[in-house]
């Protein structure tokens, strides 16, 4: 009797564990930012207060809650912070001729560092930067205050030719780092391309704005993606990885033009070792934990996932494409590797890690793909530090074509997405009104919306 009393409480114990671990949680809030022309959101950045900051682009005006923003030009960037409760707090501008806004970091200090690119000049408000009088593409790297000042912005000095950065990271000392393509001879410092040359950049510059140092390779393409470990190791992924290269420690041979790399270089910019990533259609972004270990996620189109130095992830048969979620360890060694479960087919966005290691893998089902009505749906993933699915969250209802760009997520597992929709779909107890875009353009309004931690939600 009491043996059998045992296991039925085993058995209790289990059960509602494994509810608890089933439960997903509610959106606790969601945002719209409109503009009458075309918007871009781009990225998203939470810091230790549970601020939220996104980056974007707009075309002439932009509407924030209360805020409106006025572009001085008919390109126009823009940086918005938010408290942890959804509130607008305040939204900044910058205009070119042409500019871009790509990535996003936040420090310890709750500064924000945005990352781009712009053409002939670029008006800051506080600051301008003159560019170089021509038609090339020029990067920049702007840093505001937690109040929304800006503290300085800087861009990196060229004969000819143009630069563009696509990521930015930080680390717990403040140091920005920053990646992307420079084409011809320009040159962050001392660190130049020979003529007629094109690759990848990684740059580092001081709390200050200093730049400390800088590589370039022409082996590579383009840094797309990069962030920073706890003891100052920094990560990248390059585009179009082909080219033969000895990296560090790792001598690759020559790959396809689809390939991409991860690559790892220490505090001090010195490379250390890399791996290719096969049969991806791209990488969505990349994370550290609080282990050192670095995570990535993607897209798989074809049957196999093929990874250097591990074992081979397999596209399920039923499906068409899938979202795939693989870890290294900081030397470089393979932990594991899955693709992200759910019904329907997955296309990654974007990635997030919490405080815990838990990650979140951001992006759309294509639930019925030949059922315009049930295409392109919103949906969050998280999955436990080994791998393991936990839950899925998707968005209510049909036809409202959401695409996730960015996600974002603090220590307690609070995660936030901003992205594009159309129609009118629904976040929770939250549906979004419809907004008809002039004749003559064609992306959605942007939405920014934050997922609780706590498993206070429906179950899966």
């Amino acid at each position: 009797m009491t043996k059998q009393l045992v296991l039925f409480g085993l058995f209790c114990f289990l059960l509602i564990n494994n509810l608890a671990w089933a439960q997903v949680p509610d959106f606790q809030w969601t945002r719209t930012v409109v503009a009458p022309g075309d918007m871009f959101s781009k990225d998203v950045a939470v810091d230790k207060a549970g601020n939220v900051f996104v980056t974007g682009s707009y075309f002439k005006s932009l509407t924030l809650g209360s805020i409106q923003l006025i572009g001085k030009t008919t390109s126009n960037i823009f940086l918005a912070k938010y408290n942890a409760a959804g509130t607008l707090i305040w939204a900044r501008s910058a205009s070119s001729s042409d500019i871009q806004s790509f990535s996003l970091a936040v420090d310890a200090q709750g500064n924000a560092f945005v990352a781009g690119w712009f053409r002939t000049s670029a008006d800051f408000g506080t600051s301008t930067l003159a560019g170089h009088g021509d038609e090339h593409l020029d990067a920049f790297l702007a840093k505001y205050d937690g109040a929304g000042q800006l503290q300085w912005v800087q861009s990196p000095d060229r004969k000819e030719g143009e630069s563009r950065a696509h990521a930015v990271a930080v680390d717990a000392a403040g140091n920005a780092y920053l990646t992307g393509l420079a084409e011809v001879v320009s040159g962050f410092g001392t660190a130049r391309f020979p003529a007629a040359k094109t690759g990848f950049f990684l740059a580092k510059y001081s709390p200050a704005g200093q730049l400390a140092w800088a590589q370039v390779m022409e082996d590579l393409y383009t840094g797309s993606d990069i962030t920073v470990d706890n003891s100052g190791g920094i990560y990248v992924t390059v585009n179009e990885a082909s080219n033969a290269l000895t990296f560090g420690a790792t001598k690759l041979g020559k790959g396809r033009d689809s390939d991409q790399l991860l690559a790892k270089f220490s505090s001090s910019g010195t490379p250390e070792w890399a791996r290719r990533i096969s049969s991806a259609d791209g990488i969505g972004g990349i994370a550290t934990d609080a282990k050192g270990r670095v995570l990535l996620t993607g897209t798989l189109v074809a049957d196999t996932l093929r990874m250097d130095g591990g074992a081979p992830v397999l596209k399920p048969k039923e499906r068409g494409v899938v979202a795939f979620l693989a870890c290294y360890g900081a030397n470089g060694t393979w932990q594991w590797g899955t693709t992200v479960a759910g019904k329907g087919d997955f296309i990654s966005g974007a990635l997030a890690v919490d405080g815990t290691g838990n990650s979140y893998v951001a992006g759309h089902l294509l639930e019925e793909p030949n059922d315009p009505a049930a295409y392109h749906t919103l949906a969050v993933a998280k999955n436990s530090p080994d791998g393991k699915l936990v839950w899925t969250r998707k968005v209510a209802g049909k036809g409202h074509g959401e695409e996730v760009h960015a996600v974002a997520a603090d220590q307690a597992g609070s995660t936030v997405v901003i992205g594009k929709y159309f129609g009118t779909p629904t976040f929770g107890a939250t549906t979004l009104p419809k907004y008809t875009l002039p004749s003559g353009f064609q992306e959605g309004c942007m939405f920014v919306t934050k997922l609780a931690a706590a498993s206070a939600g429906k179950k899966k």
